[in-house]
């Protein structure tokens, strides 16, 4: 379940358990990641480091930091059928985490959801960003809930303009 066949990774271990119990932990691991948006986390949340905080990312999984938020329908201006939902991750950088953070390690989100601020399949890879092992681009599954296949040859501007729930940017059909 929440994998595309063998991606070669293995388990996703852990040399320290989160509530301190020695040993190695294997945390559950998926491949299909949420999209927080497009542009990614502040590593030190609070701090005023670069990035946004968890709350307010602008794409379909963003944190919700209490009972009065959430992300509805209503909030997708772009339209369900322009807002990439999940995507596509293989292990090349660590996978993703199925069952939710590993506690205590750095950008611990996003290794629960992906982020659209650099094309997916880069030669030059980032940690929170979408991998796919399928040749020419990659599977992902739209707010709407209808799966496409995006071409490596998509237009970065195009890409985080998917990533996006109520940016406003033109998307063209260059995808």
């Amino acid at each position: 379940m929440f994998f595309p066949g063998d991606d070669g990774a293995g388990s996703n271990d852990d040399e320290e358990a989160p509530d301190a119990t020695p040993g190695t932990v294997q945390y559950a691991r998926s491949n299909y990641p949420g999209m927080f948006g497009a542009e990614h986390m502040a590593h030190d949340h609070g701090g005023g480091g670069d990035g946004v905080e968890p709350s307010e990312g602008d794409g379909t999984f963003v944190a919700n930091t209490g009972l009065d938020k959430g992300i509805y329908f209503r909030h997708f201006t772009d339209g369900l059928s322009k807002t990439i939902a999940i995507g596509e991750r293989d292990s090349r950088m660590g996978g993703s985490l199925w069952i939710g953070m590993a506690e205590g390690k750095s950008a611990a989100m996003s290794r629960v959801v992906g982020v659209g601020e650099h094309l997916f399949n880069s030669a030059d890879p980032h940690f929170e960003d979408f991998y796919s092992q399928h040749p020419g681009g990659m599977n992902v599954v739209f707010a709407d809930g209808h799966v496409a296949f995006l071409s490596n040859s998509i237009g970065e501007t195009t890409f985080q303009a998917l990533a996006t729930r109520s940016g406003g940017e033109p998307v063209s059909s260059d995808y």
